[in-house]
């Protein structure tokens, strides 16, 4: 059963807050190195290496087809009719009450665009992922025309989260969550670069795994993303 069935929250958030923490130790401790890091940074003036991560990927990748100038989806009154129906189907079937179509789209976009800085726990991964399988759900039940708008939005994110990812050939994700044979392909693939692919790619303790992300993140030697 999908950890959004029992009310955990939707994270619909950028990719300056998916550095934000949700009180987990291992999280807590790098994001925390990081905040404090670009708060060093910012305060001697050096406003563009702190946010370069971000910068880099320009306004563009926020925007597609389907979203309005703010970067949210945009539907019409008579398409939030029929999502409405589609979400009350979804908590009807044990999805928590505050899923809605909107959420689900703006979690998986950020999801898709921040990986390579996603600093998460592998829980909070899993729980990301099951939003996609929402999705999915939302997708077989859409009517045209709205079904393709809805496609052309979710095939966007996907491209952003298939480029950030890779075969989960060595089947490391299975190891924190269930995963059947028949489940969607995003369930296959695994962080290509960032802290989560080096947390699971990690074969030392938990100590030596804070101690090298401490080392990386270190003031005086910029941010950088994991080799």
């Amino acid at each position: 059963m999908p950890p959004w069935k029992h009310g955990r929250r939707i994270r619909a958030v950028t990719a300056v807050t998916a550095w934000h923490c949700h009180g987990r130790s291992e999280r807590d401790a790098v994001a925390a190195l990081q905040l404090q890091h670009l708060a060093r940074l910012i305060g001697r003036g050096d406003l563009e290496a702190g946010m370069a991560p971000f910068l880099e990927r320009g306004p563009a990748c926020c925007q597609t087809d389907g979203m309005n100038d703010k970067g949210q989806p945009d539907f019409s009154f008579s398409e939030q009719t029929i999502l409405d129906e589609i979400e009350r189907n979804l908590h009807a079937h044990g999805w928590a009450t505050h899923v809605t179509v909107v959420r689900l789209l703006q979690g998986w976009q950020s999801l898709s665009l921040s990986l390579d800085l996603y600093t998460g726990t592998i829980d909070d991964y899993t729980n990301d992922l099951t939003g996609r399988d929402a999705l999915a759900i939302v997708l077989a039940e859409c009517p045209e025309p709205l079904h393709s708008k809805l496609k052309n939005l979710v095939d966007n994110f996907d491209g952003e989260f298939a480029a950030r990812t890779q075969d989960d050939t060595e089947c490391l994700l299975i190891r924190y969550f269930r995963i059947e044979e028949t489940a969607g392909w995003w369930w296959k693939r695994r962080p290509a670069a960032g802290p989560l692919a080096e947390y699971l790619t990690f074969t030392g303790t938990r100590a030596e795994y804070l101690a090298l992300r401490r080392q990386k993140i270190a003031p005086g030697s910029g941010y950088s993303k994991p080799s």
